[in-house]
């Protein structure tokens, strides 16, 4: 087999899987981020920005609050007049409502899980060691991948660690809900106490 060539891309991700979280999540999330960073600082102006939030009628509410979050008020403002421009425009000639693009930070989101789900299956034999040792993929995450494999041997692998993880996950859980237990409870906390916080984002992401 070809040896890939490794990127910045891979790099990246050999980095997130020393994160508490799901590396995926960490990194497209990441990617979502600094597109609006950049739009805010640097492309308010920008005509193709404009038309793509034109076209998507701005961002959806999950990246809107983002937006809002970074206080930003005069790029804000002036994305946010355009869109009221175009949507003042559309409801003088017609109630009925558009067809709408993706919201763009969703698609730079998802571009992103492609690209670094694919940097970890071409360098999965590399990345693995790294990969038991991680909180693992949420579980949207850990299906994307297992359908980007590309050899059974590669997905039966991610499966292993995955379900170990989720095993060793559960049983954390049941030991944080006995301690709470008023009889168990002068025990000495361990890996269990941030159990609860864990299952979140190995089930929903981050």
């Amino acid at each position: 087999m070809t040896k890939r060539e490794k990127h910045t891309t891979f790099f990246e991700l050999k980095d997130a899987l020393a994160k508490n979280a799901c590396p995926i999540c960490f990194l497209a999330q990441r990617s979502a981020t600094r597109y609006i960073d950049n739009l805010l600082y640097e492309k308010v102006n920008d005509a193709g920005v404009a038309e793509s939030l034109k076209q998507s009628g701005g961002f959806c509410k999950e990246h809107a609050g983002e937006v809002s979050e970074t206080g930003e008020a005069v790029g804000i403002a002036i994305i946010y007049k355009r869109i009221i421009d175009d949507l003042l425009s559309r409801l003088r000639k017609s109630l009925k409502p558009p067809i709408r693009k993706q919201c763009p930070a969703c698609s730079i989101y998802d571009e992103s899980e492609i690209r670094y789900l694919g940097a970890l299956k071409d360098h999965w034999d590399e990345l693995k060691s790294l990969f038991r040792r991680s909180s693992g993929l949420c579980a949207s995450h850990f299906y994307m991948a297992v359908d980007l494999m590309e050899q059974e041997e590669k997905s039966r692998e991610l499966k292993g660690i995955e379900m170990q993880k989720l095993e060793d996950l559960a049983k954390e859980l049941g030991e944080f809900s006995r301690k709470h237990d008023y009889r168990y409870k002068d025990e000495a906390w361990g890996n269990e106490k941030d159990s609860w916080q864990r299952a979140i984002r190995l089930i929903n992401g981050v």
